[in-house]
C-alpha cells in the first residue's frame, strides 16, 4: 500500500514538473505565430469600478459610463494564484483563421472588420 502511494506520489510530481517545466520562464514570449504574450504574476488586485468616477481619458473621451459598465459593479479582489501568459494584443482574423479556417465565411457581418489584421469578432 504504501509502495503503491509513492509511487502514485512520484507520477503526479513527474506530471506537475512537466506541466511546469514546459511553460515559458520568461516576462515575455512569442508564439510560432507571431503572437506575443506577456507573464502575470501571482498576487492580488482589485476587479471592478468603486464610488470614484473613472476618468475621461478610460471612456474614450464621451464622458460616457462614469461610473463604470453593469457588469463592473461591485468591485471585488481577485486572487491569481498561478502564472500565466496572456496576449499583448488583440486577436486578428488571420491568427484565429489558422485555427478555425471556417471563421473567413464570417468576415465583412460586423462592418470594418473584415481585413487580415483587424481583431477577430463572430466567434
Amino acid at each position: 500500500m504504501k509502495k503503491r502511494m509513492f509511487v502514485s506520489a512520484a507520477l503526479i510530481l513527474t506530471v506537475v514538473s512537466l506541466a511546469v517545466a514546459q511553460m515559458p520562464a520568461d516576462e515575455e514570449y512569442t508564439n510560432s505565430i507571431g503572437m506575443k504574450f506577456v507573464r502575470i504574476k501571482p498576487g492580488t488586485f482589485t476587479m471592478g469600478v468603486g464610488k470614484t468616477p473613472l476618468p475621461v481619458e478610460l471612456t474614450n473621451q464621451r464622458g460616457t459610463q462614469l461610473e463604470g459598465d453593469f457588469d463592473e459593479k461591485p468591485n471585488h479582489k481577485v486572487e491569481i494564484s498561478k502564472p500565466f501568459y496572456v496576449g499583448i494584443y488583440e486577436v486578428t482574423n488571420f491568427q484565429y483563421e489558422l485555427f478555425d479556417p471556417e471563421h473567413k465565411k464570417l468576415r465583412g457581418k460586423d462592418e470594418g472588420l473584415s481585413k487580415e489584421d483587424d481583431e477577430a469578432v463572430s466567434m
